[in-house]
Formats: structure tokens, C-alpha cells, sequence
């Protein structure tokens, strides 16, 4: 029995290439490993034998630091929106300074002066003319800004009248330069002025074209008690200043001071009221 045993060891050694202590040492060993894995620990087998034990400090080495991990979410970092500055803030309506002042106009120089004229000219009323001025062109419509008349007194009869107007806004303005171009303006104006027995004749006159801004004249022989009279009339605009001057003279002659030499000075005292 015990030689049939051993031949069935021999076979088995023979089948594995090892001895049956060797087989019985490599399942000791196994039983041993498993048991030290279970238990949480470890071995090394060395060739000193089998070194180790559950625990790390029986090694000598520490055991490691547990890592916590939060569950919980992180709290968000605040955000910071950077405050806009404005640099000279405007009001939420603002009106800009003027850097200049504008002075007000002269309107005391819109007229024609007695140096103006030659020296036989004086001073005088429109009653003195024989006009009524109860009613004067464009009266009512456009405040009076001042009113001239002069007599030659070395002539038979020769005067020189009119006044001045102010006209603001451009659309009063427009208006002006638009009525100004009615010859009947001028002819209805005597008429209602002066004690006309009869309107003989009336042509356009030329003026210079660089008079004011717009203007328009004409000349009219009118009867005044049987006697025959030239009057040249002129109507003109420089900015917001109105003219109307009259030269009035005997029929036939030739007038001392032209109309448009009386206009033009008018003219260039208004320019002189303006920067």
C-alpha cells in the first residue's frame, strides 16, 4: 500500500516537476497569502524568509493621511461689476456758454444825417413838406426806428425825407423783399402822403446793385396844385434795418442830392451798427 502511494506521489511529481514537501509548501503558502489578504495586512516573501504584517507600523512606514473630500459645492467667488466714472458729466439738458456777447444794435444811426448833404440843406418837419404823417408806409406793420426830412433852401423847392423800419425774423424779411417789388406800393404811398392831383408819370430807376439787400426804385411825376413834381423814391433792406427815402424836386430839374447818393449813406450807417 505505502509503495503504491509513493508511486502515485512519484507520478505526480513527475506530472508538475516537483516534489510532493514542494507542492505541500506551495499550498501552506497560499492558504497563509489569502488570510493576509483578507485581513487588511500584507507579507513579502523574501529570502529571509516571510516579512510583513497587517498593520504598516510593523514595517516601519506610516500609514497614510486620509484625503477628505467635500460633498458640498463651493461657494461662488463674488462678482465685482467696476463702477463707471464719468469724466465732466453734462446735465441731462445743457446749453453751452457763449463766448461772446453780442452788443445790441445802434439803430440811432439808421438814418441820414444833415452832414450827409450839402450845406443849403436844413433840417424839417414832414408837415413843413407838405406830407401827411398820419399814416406812413409800412407804419404799424414794422416798428419806426427814426424819421429825416431836409429843404434846400436856395432852391425854388427841393427836399429830401423818409424814415427808417425794423424788420426781425427772416420770414418778415422775406415778406418785405417780396412787397417791395409793387410799383403800385409806391405810387398808393404818395398818393395818401401828399395832395396829388394826378400821377403824369412813373418809371423803374436803377440803383446800385450792391445797395442793401434787396431794394427796388422808381420815379414819379405827380401833379401838386397845377405844379409838376419829380419824386424819386427807393425802398431797400440791410439786415433787419428797413429804408424808405424820397428826394423831391421840381419837374425838369436835376435834382441836387441823387437819390441813390442819400440811400447809399443810409446804407453805410446801418453796416457801421453791424460787427
Amino acid at each position: 500500500m505505502r509503495n503504491q502511494g509513493m508511486r502515485n506521489f512519484d507520478q505526480g511529481r513527475s506530472r508538475f516537476g516537483m516534489t510532493g514537501k514542494q507542492i505541500a509548501f506551495l499550498a501552506i503558502l497560499a492558504v497563509l497569502t489569502f488570510s493576509v489578504i483578507v485581513g487588511g495586512g500584507y507579507y513579502v516573501l523574501s529570502d529571509s524568509g516571510l516579512i510583513g504584517g497587517a498593520n504598516a507600523e510593523l514595517v516601519g512606514q506610516s500609514p497614510a493621511t486620509p484625503t477628505m473630500t467635500s460633498t458640498s459645492e463651493p461657494s461662488p467667488s463674488p462678482t465685482v461689476t467696476p463702477e463707471m466714472v464719468e469724466s465732466n458729466p453734462l446735465p441731462a439738458t445743457w446749453t453751452p456758454t457763449p463766448t461772446l456777447t453780442e452788443a445790441p444794435i445802434d439803430t440811432a444811426s439808421w438814418t441820414l444825417d444833415r452832414d450827409d448833404l450839402t450845406a443849403d440843406f436844413e433840417a424839417t418837419t414832414l408837415e413843413e413838406l407838405g406830407i401827411v404823417a398820419d399814416n406812413l408806409l409800412f407804419e404799424g406793420e414794422y416798428p419806426l426806428i427814426n424819421i429825416f426830412s431836409y429843404i434846400d433852401s436856395n432852391e425854388e423847392f427841393e427836399g429830401v425825407y423818409g424814415w427808417t423800419f425794423l424788420i426781425e425774423g427772416e420770414s418778415d424779411q422775406a415778406d418785405f423783399d417780396a412787397e417791395i417789388q409793387t410799383m403800385d406800393l409806391f405810387t398808393e404811398q404818395m398818393i395818401e402822403n401828399l395832395s396829388v392831383e394826378e400821377v403824369i408819370d412813373q418809371q423803374e430807376l436803377g440803383m446800385p446793385e450792391d445797395l442793401g439787400e434787396s431794394s427796388r426804385a422808381i420815379t414819379v411825376v405827380a401833379r401838386i396844385e397845377d405844379v409838376d413834381f419829380r419824386f424819386d423814391m427807393v425802398l431797400f433792406r440791410r439786415d433787419a434795418a428797413g429804408v424808405y427815402c424820397v428826394t423831391i424836386y421840381l419837374d425838369g430839374e436835376i435834382a441836387v442830392v441823387p437819390i441813390q447818393d442819400a440811400a447809399l449813406k443810409i446804407d453805410a450807417h446801418i453796416q457801421e451798427t453791424y460787427p
